[in-house]
């Protein structure tokens, strides 16, 4: 074979290699370009967040160079501190919502499925629901969850520590609550990026009810601490709980603003597709209406089609179950659809129920302050 011919011949190799390469540092160069962006996002809505809650009204009024040059800001290291952990928090759960297709850039930004008023004034409450709320405290529940997997296994595997109390309570605390939150919260976003009434309010109901039953459990473990004659050598972890319990509130107050904010009604499109037998046609009538078009990621997909069928469900008992509304044809009378009283009693008789046996068992916040200044 010559030179030339063999030349010829590893060309289109040398070629392919070439572009794999290319290829590769195409997507690595992307993968930081995301990265970047999604640090950029949680930066801002982390000044934004601090902002908001730190400083007055007529602060907040001022452009944002404006702010960020301020002297409060500049040179404030408490500010500076809290930016970083609320940034670093942010950006981690911003992060995890972003792989499944729940990040800034998924926001829909049209007026479909918004209830008719102050559509301005609702997204306002979104991005605070979104970012203040969802992003940060799911970033802490990932590291808090991470943390809780890291400390049993450092305690447990070297020896084997089997099923004492404080390992039950630091699996449950912190590893198995901190998941189940950000799951809710997982299905709880999706109803609100997706606008649909009755899962968002399904899931406000949920954060109405954990955040009761944390202050009935707080409450409890006080008054037993107290009783124990152990109230003053607890302050500190008495006031830390109290803070826990206090952000659940809190939460579900800021909740309660969307309550309200998107639109029950569905078209008669979506009322026919039901009615017919079960089919792909029929599926595809309620999917172009609702409005689940995009699919992310497996995992995204699989959250909205939870959420249709849900939706659907809904809407097939609408019309058998409307309440009598008020004169001004808002009132809380209806309608409520008999499949979403079933899934609210079921899951206050659910949550209820496992407070009541935590409490028989001892795994309240009684536990926690007790044990408050013990390293685990």
């Amino acid at each position: 074979m010559s030179a030339t011919s063999a030349a010829n011949h590893s060309a289109p190799l040398m070629t392919t290699a070439s572009e794999r390469e290319a290829t590769a540092g195409g997507a690595l160069a992307g993968f930081v370009r995301g990265v970047g962006a999604l640090w950029r996002e949680a930066a801002m809505e982390s000044h934004e967040s601090l902002w908001a809650y730190c400083f007055p009204r007529a602060f907040n009024e001022l452009s944002v160079d404006a702010k960020l040059a301020s002297g409060w800001v500049r040179l404030n290291p408490a500010y500076w501190l809290g930016f970083v952990a609320t940034a670093v928090l942010m950006f981690v759960g911003m992060s995890a919502h972003h792989l499944i297709g729940q990040g800034p850039a998924d926001v829909d930004m049209s007026e479909r499925g918004y209830r008719e008023g102050d559509v301005d004034a609702v997204r306002v409450i979104e991005r605070e629901v979104r970012c203040e709320w969802v992003y940060l405290s799911d970033g802490l529940y990932l590291l808090q969850a991470t943390s809780g997997v890291v400390s049993l296994a450092g305690t447990c595997l070297p020896d084997g520590c089997g099923w004492s109390p404080s390992v039950v309570v630091a699996l449950f605390d912190e590893v198995l609550t901190s998941l189940f939150i950000v799951m809710m919260n997982v299905f709880f976003l999706a109803a609100i990026i997706h606008r649909r009434a009755w899962m968002t309010r399904y899931f406000i109901f949920l954060n109405f009810v954990y955040a009761t039953t944390e202050t009935f459990d707080w409450t409890y473990s006080v008054f037993t601490v107290i009783a124990a004659g152990e109230g003053a050598s607890n302050v500190g972890a008495i006031v830390g709980t109290f803070l826990t319990v206090f952000f659940y509130v809190l939460a579900a107050v800021l909740y309660a603003r969307l309550w309200r904010a998107y639109s029950e009604d569905l078209s008669s499109a979506v009322l026919d597709a039901i009615a017919m037998p079960h089919s792909r046609h029929a599926d595809r009538v309620a999917t172009e209406h609702i409005g689940v078009a995009r699919q992310r990621s497996r995992v995204g997909h699989a959250i909205e089609g939870i959420l249709l069928r849900a939706e659907l469900a809904t809407a097939d008992q609408l019309e058998l179950s409307r309440c009598s509304r008020g004169h001004d044809g808002e009132g809380p009378g209806g309608p409520w659809p008999k499949c979403m009283i079933i899934a609210m009693a079921t899951t206050c008789t659910i949550m209820w129920g496992l407070e009541a046996l935590f409490v028989y068992l001892g795994w309240t916040y009684a536990y926690d302050i007790e044990h408050a200044s013990e390293v685990r």
